[in-house]
């Protein structure tokens, strides 16, 4: 992960959830410099809570999109799919290509999008890799996404 972002001296263990920010400890972490006050702040000025959703007046998401993610989030077998440790370490490794230029050996966001979409279709049936729980995993949110109902 390189250096640490806050104290700039000690090598960076972790990554902020949040703002993807790398720190080497928990004091770092909860050091003042590392706030996300002004970007929560500017979401809740403009209707949305802090994880980024727009809300509508009865506080349930106001957009289709939004239902869709949140569909995904409650599906029971897309829940159980992501405690596998291989569909994790793939999918793990698919945003670290998309987040570290050093993963992907690319600078633009565009450029490690393109590395990443890559890495997918090796994943996907009849690629490279042919990962068959990467396969049944994308089949799950793509029938949920398109909105009919996913396969048990």
């Amino acid at each position: 992960l390189g250096t640490c972002q806050i104290c700039r001296s000690a090598k960076a263990q972790y990554k902020c959830p949040k703002c993807l920010l790398k720190y080497c400890s928990l004091k770092c972490y909860k050091d003042g410099s590392h706030t996300h006050e002004q970007s929560d702040a500017g979401r809740k000025a403009e209707g949305e809570n802090t994880a980024g959703t727009s809300v509508d007046q009865s506080g349930s998401a106001a957009n289709p999109r939004e239902k869709q993610y949140a569909s995904l989030m409650n599906d029971q077998v897309i829940r159980d799919m992501l405690r596998s440790p291989t569909l994790q370490h793939h999918l793990v490794s698919i945003h670290d290509i998309l987040s570290d230029p050093a993963q992907s050996g690319e600078h633009t966001a565009e450029g490690r999008h393109d590395v990443a979409l890559k890495k997918f279709r090796e994943l996907r049936a009849g690629g490279i890799e042919d990962n068959i729980e990467v396969e049944e995993f994308v089949g799950r949110v793509l029938h949920i996404l398109e909105g009919r109902p996913a396969p048990d």
